[in-house]
């Protein structure tokens, strides 16, 4: 599994996207044609954004923000997406730096993973 980090996020995107236009494709993963553009010219995304990206990208989140889920065997599996949206609000500064990002990141994930284990697929959270 090749590492990918935040930064090489917009190369990779731009990438994928090919020839194919730059409103085609943010309508493709939900997102404006105005934010697709900055990410790919090296903005970071929101992370509502970000989980998307991830999704067409298909790219674990965990593996961009450097961290894994382990499991309680001592195995260490990928991550993935909430099921349900997360908003994070920063009032003052529209980005956060790339280790900020991870360290969120690392923390969505613990959570992500403690709620799983506690209602596990199927059950319904109180």
């Amino acid at each position: 599994m090749r590492k990918i980090t935040l930064e090489q996020l917009g190369p990779l995107l731009k990438e994928k996207r090919g020839s194919r236009g730059v409103r085609e494709v943010a309508k493709n993963i939900g997102i404006s044609a105005a934010t697709l553009s900055r990410v790919e010219t090296g903005k970071q995304p929101d992370l509502d954004t970000f989980c998307k990206l991830c999704v067409w990208l298909e790219v674990d989140p965990g593996q961009v923000l450097g961290c894994a889920v382990p499991q309680t065997s001592g195995e260490v599996v990928s991550s993935a997406p909430a099921p349900q949206p997360v908003y994070a609000h920063f009032r003052a500064r529209k980005t956060v730096s790339p280790k900020t990002a991870q360290h969120l990141g690392e923390l969505i994930l613990a959570v992500q993973s403690a709620i799983e284990s506690e209602f596990p697929q199927g059950e319904p959270a109180p």
